[in-house]
């Protein structure tokens, strides 16, 4: 419809509007007709100057440009050379295994280091102790 209308004023636009429902007044009952033409001006005819802006003015670009870089992924091994569910699954436990037995070794060693310096700590404490006896040790036993 909006070729019909383009550039042209609202009356003419009425004018083309009520030569079209006269050529359509013969097929369509004038009830229908009646409807159709209160839901065009309704609709249609309200914004009209709107439609006729947005189809004939030209109005400048304004889109943003933006490029992508599209990284490809590299492509996948083929089923057959790949390694089966079962082993997959066995290596992967072998390997939870090895690091939690990696960890408990680390934790280990740790306790036994706190546990030396401890150790040393309390000997320390212990050989201040006795520099402080005043006296001393006098005899041998």
């Amino acid at each position: 419809m909006h070729l019909l209308f383009s550039g042209k004023t609202i009356t003419e636009a009425v004018k083309i509007y009520t030569t079209k429902c006269a050529e359509c007044s013969k097929t369509v009952p004038s009830q229908n007709m009646k409807f159709f033409t209160e839901y065009f001006f309704s609709s249609f005819f309200t914004h009209y100057k709107l439609y006729q802006y947005v189809f004939t003015v030209e109005r400048q670009d304004n889109t943003q440009k933006v490029e992508h870089t599209v990284e490809i992924p590299p492509v996948p091994e083929q089923f057959a050379s790949g390694t089966p569910s079962n082993i997959w699954e066995y290596e992967n436990k072998i390997k939870e295994m090895d690091e939690a037995a990696e960890q408990r070794k680390q934790e280990r060693e740790l306790q036994v280091q706190t546990a030396r310096l401890q150790t040393e700590q309390n000997l320390r404490s212990s050989m201040e102790e006795l520099d402080q006896i005043e006296g001393g040790l006098t005899r041998e036993v």
